[in-house]
């Protein structure tokens, strides 16, 4: 075994779907930047350009691309228009599959269900900035601060099924010299101080160095955000937790909670339209 865990051949995969995941990224890239579209990529494939010291270290099994709100179904169409076609559909994002690559693309318009968070996908566009890389063609690369926020948001709204997220939070923090201070203050900003008080403490409980800890030291005193973050954390263990459950802690983990009952609500209304 190497040291982050992987046998030889786990590893060979893992580099295999980043030289696929790439690209498929940066043939999507050139075709969406052709017609006007920004795009900008997240979470594994991000984390694997921009984070990580070797791309195998960050499994990737899908590649996630965001592009503007008002982008979306122009940039869905033209993704129809050449050879994708779309396995799975919500109100904010689409899995699209190409006969070419084996991994699906996940094309998303949002971050988070509708209302979630202070996250909006303008202000992530308008906080990037634009590369134009050799194997990747332009793309938009998200702030880390906004990279950080949006791996924690995942983490909580996910129920946990992005357990590499713990690591994934330390490395960028190691990889892009972040602040525990400038990062409270942002998670805080983004509304989602309650939620890092989950995934950070997670981290620090895994032994993801003193960072996490630092962070929810900066982070303003929230006492009922601190019960909540504990009430949630065995429900992401819960293997066999109810589906309407499984949901709670990422909207019991809010701003507030009055936040979370209107994101639910939003969320029971896009479900209903799917």
């Amino acid at each position: 075994m190497n040291r982050e865990g992987l046998g030889a051949s786990a590893t060979e995969r893992a580099f295999v779907a980043h030289v696929v995941g790439r690209d498929l990224l940066g043939h999507c890239a050139r075709l969406l930047h052709g017609a006007g579209i920004p795009a900008l990529p997240l979470k594994g494939i991000w984390l694997q350009l921009e984070v990580y010291e070797r791309p195998e270290q960050r499994v990737i099994t899908d590649v996630d691309l965001l592009v503007p709100d008002a982008c979306y179904r122009r940039a869905q169409a033209l993704l129809l228009r050449n050879g994708f076609d779309i396995n799975y559909e919500l109100q904010s994002e689409c899995t699209l599959s190409h006969a070419r690559w084996p991994l699906p693309l996940d094309l998303h318009r949002r971050l988070f269900t509708r209302g979630a968070f202070r996250l909006p996908t303008s202000a992530v566009f308008e906080r990037a900035t634009l590369v134009d890389g050799a194997h990747t063609g332009p793309l938009w690369m998200p702030d880390p601060l906004d990279g950080f926020a949006h791996v924690v948001g995942h983490f909580v709204k996910s129920r946990g099924e992005a357990f590499q997220a713990p690591r994934d939070l330390c490395e960028i923090a190691r990889a892009k010299g972040l602040r525990p201070e400038r990062v409270a203050q942002h998670l805080t900003y983004c509304g989602m101080g309650r939620a890092a008080r989950l995934a950070l403490d997670w981290a620090m409980r895994e032994g993801y160095g003193p960072f996490p800890a630092e962070v929810l030291g900066a982070l303003p005193p929230d006492p009922m955000g601190s019960a909540l973050a504990r009430f949630c954390r065995p429900l992401l263990q819960w293997e066999r937790l109810p589906r309407r459950l499984s949901q709670l802690p990422g909207f019991a983990l809010e701003a507030n909670l009055a936040r979370g009952f209107a994101v639910a609500l939003l969320r029971s209304l896009e479900v209903r339209k799917e």
